[in-house]
C-alpha cells in the first residue's frame, strides 16, 4: 500500500497550479478536483486522477480551449467526507466553474451540500450519486459512470450463473465499510438468495491489512463463489489470502474502482478468476490505447496506463466537451444547460455517455473477462451488459461497436 501513498504524494505537487506548461495564453477555466490520493482508498482513484491530468496536460500544450487553458486546483480528501466538503468549499472561494469529485461514496453528501451552497455543477468521476439518477436528478449533480450496487449485482450473478452450470452455489460477499459497498453486498446476497443460492456477507474497515482471518472464515463456511465490494487493494489481498489457503472457488472481481490490469495479471494462470470493468482492458493493446500511453510517456504519468487511467482520460475529455460547448465565460447556467443535453461517443474504449435533464447518469456498460490458457477472453457470450441507474437492463452485446446510438 505504501507505493500508492507515494503516488498520492507525487500528485499533490500539482495542487495549486496548472498541470502542464501551457501554450494557451487567455484567462483559464478554473476547475476544482477533490480526489482520494492517499489513505486506504487511494489505489482506486490515483489512476483516474493521473489519466485526468495527462489529458489536460496534452490539451493545454495544444492551446487549451480556444486559447483558454484548463487550470485544475487539486486537493487530496483521503476518502474522508468532511475533508472533501472542505475542499469544495475552498474551490468555491477560489471561483471555480465546476468541481470534479474522484473519491469514495462516503464523500458524496458533503460534496453535494457544498455544491449547492456555491451553486457549482459537479461531475463524479468514478460513480454516480443517487441524486444524479432519474427521473428528477439534482440540477448540479452528474455521474460519469456508476458502480452502484444494483448494477454490480446483476453482473456478478450473471457470471455466477454462467460458471456454476447447475452446481450448488454458496456465495461470499465481502464489503468495505462504505455505504454503497455495504448496500451492494446486501443486495447481491438478497438477489442470490432469491435464485436459490446460499450467501455469507462480511464487512471490514478500509484500513485492514491482513485478510487471512476473513479468508479462513469464508473457507470454513464452504463458499465456492466470492466477490468484494469497495475501492482500493483489498480485493487483491482477499484473493491472495484465499488462494494461499488453497481455495479452489470462483473469484469474481469488481474492477469499478480497482486496477483491472494489475489485478488480473496477478492471477494470470488462474482460470477461476472473473473480472468485470467499464472499459476495454489495456491488456488487449487496442489502437485506441496507444494515444493514452503516448501521452502518459510524454507527460510523465506516475503509474502504468490501466483501466483507471483510461477512465480519468475520458472524464477529462468529457470536461473538455462541456467547456467547449459552454464557451467563455463558463457560468453555471451555461454549463448545466450543456450537461443536460450531452452525448459523447467514447468507443472503442468505453460505451457512449448520455446525459439528459431527466437523467444525469445514463446507461453504464460492463464487460466480463476471464483467463483461458493465458489469454484474456470474454467470460460470457454477450459480455457487455448495459444497465441503467434504476436497474433497467439497457441491452447485451458482444462488443461496444454493437451498441446502438441513442
Amino acid at each position: 500500500m505504501a507505493f500508492w501513498f507515494v503516488l498520492g504524494t507525487l500528485l499533490l505537487t500539482f495542487q495549486t497550479g496548472v498541470y502542464a506548461k501551457q501554450s494557451a495564453t487567455k484567462e483559464p477555466y478554473k476547475i476544482g478536483l477533490t480526489s482520494a490520493l492517499t489513505g486506504p482508498p487511494a489505489p482506486g482513484f490515483v489512476g483516474i486522477a493521473e489519466g485526468f491530468r495527462i489529458y489536460l496536460d496534452k490539451l493545454n500544450q495544444e492551446g487549451g480551449i480556444d486559447g483558454h487553458p484548463v487550470k485544475i486546483v487539486s486537493e487530496d480528501d483521503r476518502g474522508v467526507g468532511t475533508t472533501a466538503a472542505s475542499n469544495v468549499r475552498k474551490f468555491s472561494q477560489l471561483g471555480v466553474s465546476l468541481v470534479v469529485a474522484n473519491s469514495v461514496t462516503a464523500i458524496y453528501p458533503g460534496v453535494i451540500g457544498e455544491l449547492e451552497k456555491g451553486n457549482i455543477p459537479g461531475m463524479f468521476a468514478c460513480g454516480s450519486p443517487r441524486e444524479a439518477h432519474p427521473p428528477k436528478p439534482h440540477p448540479l449533480v452528474f455521474g460519469c459512470g456508476h458502480g452502484g450496487p444494483a448494477q454490480i449485482l446483476m453482473g456478478i450473478l450473471r457470471s455466477v450463473s454462467a460458471s456454476a452450470s447447475g452446481k450448488p452455489v454458496k456465495f461470499g460477499a465481502l464489503a468495505a465499510d462504505l455505504p454503497a459497498a455495504r448496500i451492494g453486498a446486501d443486495l447481491t446476497a438478497k438477489a442470490a438468495n432469491r435464485m436459490g443460492m446460499e450467501t455469507v456477507v462480511k464487512v471490514i474497515p478500509l484500513a485492514i491489512a491482513d485478510l487471512t482471518p476473513i479468508a479462513s472464515s469464508f473457507i470454513e463456511a464452504k463458499i465456492n463463489y466470492l466477490s468484494y465490494y469497495g475501492p482500493g487493494g483489498i480485493g487483491d489481498l482477499l484473493g491472495d489470502a484465499m488462494y494461499k489457503l488453497g481455495w479452489k472457488g470462483i473469484y469474481i472481481v469488481n474492477f469499478v474502482a480497482q486496477p483491472f490490469e494489475r489485478t488480473m495479471l496477478r492471477w494470470k494462470r488462474r482460470e477461476n478468476v472473473f473480472g468485470y470493468t467499464v472499459s476495454e482492458p489495456t491488456i488487449l493493446k487496442l489502437k485506441a490505447h496507444r494515444e493514452i500511453s503516448e501521452a502518459g510517456e510524454k507527460f510523465k504519468i506516475t503509474m502504468p496506463v490501466d483501466n483507471l487511467a483510461v477512465r480519468g482520460w475520458w472524464v477529462a475529455k468529457t470536461l473538455e466537451e462541456i467547456l467547449k460547448k459552454a464557451g467563455w465565460p463558463a457560468t453555471t447556467d451555461k454549463l448545466v444547460s450543456v450537461m443536460n443535453s450531452l452525448y459523447l461517443d467514447r468507443r472503442p474504449l468505453l460505451a457512449p455517455l448520455k446525459w439528459s435533464a431527466q437523467d444525469h447518469t445514463g446507461n453504464v456498460w460492463y464487460a466480463y473477462y476471464r483467463w483461458d490458457r493465458g489469454r484474456l477472453v470474454p467470460a460470457l457470450k454477450n459480455h457487455w451488459i448495459g444497465v441503467g441507474a434504476t436497474r433497467r437492463i439497457a441491452g447485451e452485446v458482444s462488443s461496444l461497436g454493437d451498441i446502438k446510438p441513442e
